[in-house]
């Protein structure tokens, strides 16, 4: 497969990441899509699109931000990556690498590397980390105001549940993360209920 069809980008943060400008927002042959976690059925759903010719350009251009994706949905993805259609250009957007499979990987241009293991040390949930709960819960009563340290503890949660395979507290932190910001949501009990599935240090 040509180097240029697929691109693999790595970032914590799925939204602040360096497209090119002319694919930054959503067009007519641009898409943007986002999945907390992508499916066979989305992937499926996906391979579908990419066989649709452009409307108004000479290629298709897709941005797939995701944070997790099955087995399933990776093995699918192999054969598109392999043999893409011509005028299909796409962007892979992940918080670590180690998301995708080393096969998927290495179909796909990779623009930056980045692994969960070399994220810098979060110093507020390293420190949150080493209370037991009925500290951690006085804290976060104090704290869930400061949007930044909310974030703080969620990009901790991740990264922890990445680093020690922890679906249950994955499952939790991206809930907790589709759901923070809206209106009328409560960071503070969203924040509580990841706190008490997320192991005490021994």
């Amino acid at each position: 497969m040509s180097e240029h069809h697929a691109v693999l980008l790595v970032n914590k943060d799925l939204e602040n990441v360096d497209l090119p400008k002319k694919y930054q927002v959503n067009s007519t042959d641009v898409n943007h899509l986002y999945f907390e976690k992508l499916t066979l059925n989305e992937v499926k759903q996906l391979i579908a699109k990419l066989n649709i010719r452009p409307y108004s350009k000479e290629e298709q251009v897709f941005v797939v931000s995701l944070r997790e994706i099955t087995t399933e949905a990776q093995n699918a993805l192999l054969k598109i990556l392999e043999d893409p259609p011509a005028d299909v250009k796409i962007y892979f957007i992940v918080p670590y690498e180690e998301i995708l499979l080393k096969t998927v990987r290495s179909r796909m241009q990779i623009l930056n590397k980045a692994s969960v293991k070399d994220t810098p040390s979060n110093n507020n949930y390293k420190d949150f980390k080493k209370l037991n709960y009925g500290h951690r819960l006085e804290t976060i009563s104090m704290k869930v105001k400061d949007k930044e340290w909310v974030n703080s503890m969620i990009n901790g949660m991740e990264s922890e549940a990445y680093l020690t395979k922890n679906r249950s507290l994955m499952r939790e932190v991206l809930f907790a993360r589709k759901f923070l910001h809206l209106s009328g949501s409560s960071p503070k009990m969203l924040i509580e209920h990841c706190t008490l599935i997320t192991p005490l240090e021994n």
